[in-house]
């Protein structure tokens, strides 16, 4: 089976983590999630792919979510 995450976000990509977290985490740690599909806006992926006050951001191949995984 193939288990995929598809998350709609703005600005705060927090609903992103937190959904992954839980399903690492939580009763449900035997779903690997083996893809992330994320619909946003420009804005919204501004904020995932870049970090205007210098904090890591969310993707990319040092981000967070790469550290989760």
């Amino acid at each position: 089976m193939r288990h995929v995450l598809f998350s709609v976000t703005g600005l705060v990509p927090n609903v992103i983590t937190e959904a992954f977290y839980i399903l690492r985490r939580s009763k449900y740690d035997t779903v690997r999630i083996k893809e992330i599909f994320i619909l946003t806006t420009q804005s919204g992926h501004d904020v995932l792919w870049k970090r205007s006050d210098g904090s890591q951001h969310l993707l990319g191949k040092n981000g967070v979510l790469k550290q989760l995984c």
